[in-house]
């Protein structure tokens, strides 16, 4: 914001970087449970190891912390006086 960037923008870019790596752990977190579901099939009772209900639930979960999360720092960075931080550093 000391260099000319919105505070709209701001909460834009670090909500959206977050909202990237989450979207991206929960592709590679997908992939490598459905691919190891053979493997804990016998501990299951009562759902199928590849219940999409499930994954469906978790992914949301998942998605709802990861925007939880980007907002409240994307906020806090937006409300900062950024050139007043850098006067006082020098």
């Amino acid at each position: 914001m000391a260099l000319g960037e919105s505070a709209a923008s701001v909460r834009r870019n670090v909500a959206g970087k977050t909202l990237v790596l989450a979207l991206l752990g929960i592709a590679v977190g997908t992939a490598i449970s459905l691919a190891g579901t053979n493997l804990i099939s016998s501990l299951l009772y009562g759902i199928e190891p590849s219940d999409p209900l499930t994954f469906l639930t978790m992914i949301g979960v998942l998605l709802l912390v990861a925007v939880v999360s980007g907002l409240v720092p994307a906020i806090r960075a937006s409300r900062t006086d950024s050139a007043g931080a850098l006067r006082s550093v020098t």
